[in-house]
């Protein structure tokens, strides 16, 4: 029973995913060609008219969103109710349970991702003229430490050269470790003391490389960083906590043992789903 539950669920979803990959345009991960809006950007324009196309392309990517979400609700409810015409009323109970708590999943990551995605704009990219750069950059929230001061220093003015000088002095200094540190391969002993060795040397060359950027920053830039870690922090315990709940959702309706697999599966398509 429980295994024509998941086929059915899987059939479904792959589907919609299926689905949602053709008509999503490129730049959204889609397989289809160049938007009217892209195709543009390879004219000789000037300056107005390039700031004027790059204004057009979040409009676009908003309404484009709005529209496959329209057609991909629509079509996923239709589908929903052929998938319960093959059910029992067990399944059928199962069934929605697992929708529910997909649903429920997919909201508390969004309502986090949202509440991190505001803290950034509001301190990484308040002085940012061109709205595009923040439309493409929050696609893919920081995940670490090192990648959320990266991403500050980047959109703070006045300190572009500075900054760039440390990060090629960083990419100088990890490209040096692993020259001067050969290593056979073929010998599993050496392999692991190499890899030993370069991470902690990586690791040094990461640390100095963020005193050297943390040293750059007035107090007033500390705190907003400060201020985007802790929104970071905070993302991450929603996150962990959605996953928690959303393992015991799917435990409670597949039992102990098959929960794991099933909620990677569910999960996954429910990233391709957002």
């Amino acid at each position: 029973m429980q295994k024509s539950l998941v086929i059915g669920m899987a059939v479904l979803f792959a589907a919609v995913a299926v689905h949602a990959q053709d008509v999503l345009p490129p730049f959204m991960g889609g397989s289809g060609g160049c938007t009217a809006i892209e195709t543009a950007g390879f004219l000789q324009l000037n300056e107005d008219q390039s700031k004027q196309l790059r204004a057009l392309m979040p409009l676009y990517s908003k309404d484009y969103e709005a529209e496959v979400k329209k057609v991909r609700d629509a079509l996923e409810a239709k589908y929903v109710e052929e998938v319960k015409k093959l059910l029992d009323d067990t399944q059928k109970a199962q069934f929605d349970a697992l929708l529910t708590a997909d649903k429920k999943y997919r909201d508390a990551v969004q309502k986090a991702d949202d509440e991190y995605r505001t803290v950034l704009t509001n301190v990484i990219y308040k002085n940012q003229a061109d709205p595009t750069i923040a439309e493409r950059d929050l696609r893919f929230l920081p995940r670490d430490d090192n990648i959320l001061l990266e991403r500050y220093m980047s959109m703070q003015q006045g300190l572009t050269q500075k900054y760039q000088a440390l990060r090629d002095e960083k990419g100088k200094a990890i490209t040096a470790i692993y020259q001067q540190h050969k290593v056979d391969h073929s010998d599993l002993k050496a392999v692991q003391q190499w890899r030993e060795t370069t991470t902690r040397l990586t690791k040094e060359a990461e640390a100095k490389f963020v005193e050297g950027c943390t040293a750059l920053l007035n107090d007033e830039q500390k705190k907003e960083l400060e201020t985007a870690k802790q929104a970071m922090a905070a993302w991450q315990q929603a996150t962990a906590a959605a996953d928690e709940a959303y393992k015991k959702d799917v435990e409670a309706v597949v039992g102990p043992e098959r929960a794991a697999q099933v909620q990677m599966q569910l999960r996954s398509r429910a990233f391709r789903r957002f």
